[in-house]
């Protein structure tokens, strides 16, 4: 029985087994003493604990009412598991690929760019330049303004005084 067993359960993990030698499996392994990792991991793997339990004393188990999976549920879950796989390393790919082009863009869209009497300057000196020298003109605006506005508010408190 012990040989017998151990075959049963390679050949389970194999999807090898008929439906009426998985039955036959999934008894063996609710009645056997033995324990050895292949005899427990077929046990967790087929939920045989809780059978166990109900042929150790003797009640009777209603095959509709065992969910334990196929050779035909097992090889669906392998074939889903690796189709996620592969989804989400092609969603991977995708976004690595997606996120590099919107980056590579971007850097493109940061230039420092001036147009100066209708000419495109890009040379990034020549345009801080030009700002500089725009920004010196308007503080220099500002300051005139000032000059003139507190002027002008020093004429208008002499002639009330």
């Amino acid at each position: 029985m012990t040989q017998d067993i151990h075959k049963l359960i390679e050949a389970y993990f194999d999807c090898t087994l008929s439906e009426q030698e998985e039955q036959q499996l999934k008894q063996m392994l609710a009645t056997t003493t033995e324990d050895t990792a292949d005899v427990r991991e077929a046990k967790a793997v087929l939920g045989v604990f809780a059978m166990e339990r109900k042929f150790s004393k003797g009640t009777p188990i209603l095959h509709s009412a065992l969910t334990f999976p196929s050779a035909a549920d097992r090889w669906f879950s392998i074939q889903h598991s690796q189709i996620l796989r592969y989804a989400a390393a092609a969603i991977a790919i995708f976004a690595i690929v997606f996120g590099g082009m919107k980056y590579a863009e971007y850097q493109n869209d940061n230039a420092c760019v001036m147009f100066v009497n209708g000419e495109k300057i890009s040379n990034e000196n020549i345009v801080l330049a030009q700002m500089l020298g725009q920004m010196d003109d308007i503080s220099e605006a500002a300051e005139y303004n000032d000059q003139t506005m507190s002027n002008q508010l020093d004429d208008m408190a002499s002639v009330l005084e």
